[in-house]
């Protein structure tokens, strides 16, 4: 029915933050690949945008761990977004 979660990084020492916690990283993390895109070589823009996935990641396996399981969640937005024509398959 569900797809399972297969995620790209180990699990962190950060899933013991609290979501808002974690939320403020995220926002950290965005800041920084901004800046790094603005300022700095694009190799250094995309290492920062991979720093944001693992720091959403790592929100998600929160959510995950303590709210709701994630894997509907991803079969919700999944739907949303093809019922909108977002996907090319």
């Amino acid at each position: 029915m569900f797809k399972p979660v297969n995620y790209t990084f180990p699990r962190t020492n950060f899933v013991d933050n609290s979501l808002f916690d974690q939320l403020e990283h995220v926002k950290s993390e965005l800041d920084e690949t901004i800046q790094a895109y603005l300022h700095e070589p694009i190799e250094r823009a995309a290492e920062e945008l991979v720093d944001l996935y693992h720091s959403v990641e790592t929100a998600l396996r929160i959510i995950d761990e303590r709210y709701v399981p994630i894997k509907v969640i991803i079969a919700q937005v999944e739907k949303k977004n093809r019922e909108r024509g977002y996907y090319r398959d």
